[in-house]
């Protein structure tokens, strides 16, 4: 399984509400698929995080839990057999 893990820069003196703003980059619900041979599988499901302003993120996992093509994704980069297959990017 992949986990993410991060880091925010919160306010001095403040609540952990105070002075955020909105993510520079938010993943909901990702999904990716792998076609191979006429079928369909999933290569991930239901990937959501935020990154915001001032955040150090990681996405950590066991070989072949899709951190890799996670990133792919995020950067517009996927090609054929891996597609979107569902969720979305919002930067």
């Amino acid at each position: 399984a992949c986990a993410t893990f991060s880091t925010r820069n919160r306010p001095r003196g403040g609540h952990e509400g105070a002075g955020m703003t909105t993510p520079l980059l938010k993943v909901e619900n990702l999904r990716i698929a792998l076609e191979w041979g006429g079928t369909t599988f999933d290569a991930t499901e239901s990937v959501s995080f935020e990154i915001g302003r001032g955040e150090a993120f990681g996405l950590v996992g066991e070989s072949g839990c899709g951190k890799s093509i996670t990133a792919l994704a995020v950067m517009g980069l996927l090609r054929r057999p891996l597609s979107l297959a569902g969720g979305r990017i919002v930067s």
